[in-house]
């Protein structure tokens, strides 16, 4: 078994993936206002930016940037921590939750179709090594 080959399939292969639909709606999920609503949502609705900036790894000033234009959507609020008025704590709105609900719905729907498409023993066979690769190597830089 040649694993070098093998890698250059996989590569060429990722490079295919991205434009599967199911994959481009996981994608979004993970990145930008969807990550932020994302985050808020899974933690109570609330968080630090400087929480943001650590789980997204970008600096705080794109934060910042970010959260402008959210709290222009009507989709977060920033106001002074009462605990310590030197933070800022961010706050999911309904509208916030509205917008990723709908977002996550649309990616569940997405990925429901890829895994019927794949059938009951390919779609348990790809959650199955995912996990699998998730475990051993997710967060190894």
């Amino acid at each position: 078994m040649d694993y070098k080959e093998m890698a250059e399939e996989l590569l060429k292969m990722r490079s295919e993936w991205s434009h599967v639909a199911a994959n481009e709606e996981l994608a979004r999920l993970t990145k930008g206002e969807c990550f932020v609503l994302n985050y808020l949502e899974k933690r109570g609705g609330t968080a630090f930016p400087k929480d943001l900036s650590r789980e997204m790894q970008v600096s705080t000033a794109r934060i910042a940037a970010l959260l402008k234009h959210m709290e222009m959507k009507g989709w977060v609020t920033r106001a002074a921590d009462c605990q310590d008025n030197r933070q800022v704590i961010v706050s999911l709105t309904p509208a916030g939750r509205a917008e990723i609900e709908d977002k996550r719905e649309k990616a569940l729907e997405d990925v429901a179709r890829l895994l019927e498409f794949l059938g009951p023993r390919d779609a348990e066979t790809l959650l199955r090594i995912q996990k699998k690769v998730v475990k051993e190597f997710a967060g190894q830089e």
